[in-house]
């Protein structure tokens, strides 16, 4: 009678149905081996989060399917920080070349991109609709990822197929949140303007205070990259 339990505990406080769904998910277990107590082998989400970053987290539970066992180790979310990373990196230098974009974002879509980009969208909401497929999901956002990338080789780029490209990513990050969009603490206007600063102060070799911005930006979570469009920032 587990369910009707916490249908009775929850819905008592707070006056509303838990929920619509219920999904079991299958148990965790560190380094191949059964969590638990007696093992003294548990890991915290806090203990996690002092490595590595929320996104991070997430998708290492994302990408495998609730059903199943999730193993976790130090290599299996390393690899989670860094797939979150590229994925990161490729909506980011999309979004970076739109200020180099010709054409305006209200222009059609060239087909070859409406084609690439609407397989991808489908593809990635077909497996979420297939018994919460996340893994799978996450394939069509690295297929989404690659199809990124190879329009960035183009010179130029119509602004309207860098919008189409970058809408379809938000709608499946919107899903699953395995990047982060966020705004952090500190507002997109006063990071350009302390970046604007840095670059100001390493011109007149004020280098104390180049460096005291940059510690800053990295406090906050902001990367400075030098790319051929010139310095950029993103989010960790």
């Amino acid at each position: 009678p587990h369910h009707e339990c916490e249908v009775a505990q929850s819905e008592a406080l707070t006056g509303k149905p838990l929920a619509n769904y219920w999904m079991h998910n299958g148990y965790i277990r560190i380094n191949n081996e059964k969590m638990s107590k007696s093992l003294g082998n548990g890991v915290l989400v806090k203990e996690l989060r002092e490595e590595y970053t929320k996104e991070a987290v997430r998708y290492f539970m994302l990408s495998t399917h609730y059903r199943n066992p999730l193993n976790y180790s130090d290599e299996v979310m390393d690899q989670a920080q860094n797939s979150v990373e590229r994925l990161a990196n490729a909506a980011a230098n999309i979004e970076h070349r739109l200020s180099t974009a010709i054409g305006s974002k209200d222009d059609e879509v060239s087909q070859e991109v409406a084609g690439k980009i609407s397989a991808v969208l489908g593809e990635f909401h077909q497996k979420m609709q297939d018994d919460f497929n996340t893994p799978d999901a996450i394939t069509a956002m690295f297929q989404w990822a690659s199809e990124a990338n190879q329009l960035l080789k183009e010179a130029s780029i119509p602004a309207a197929d860098l919008h189409e490209v970058l809408r379809a990513f938000n709608e499946m990050n919107g899903v699953l949140r395995i990047v982060n969009t966020g705004t952090g603490d500190l507002l997109d206007e006063e990071i350009e303007a302390l970046i604007a600063e840095r670059i100001e102060a390493r011109k007149n070799k004020n280098w104390a205070r180049a460096d005291e911005i940059r510690d800053k930006l990295a406090d906050e979570g902001i990367v400075l990259e030098d790319t051929a469009q010139g310095m950029r920032w993103r989010r960790k």
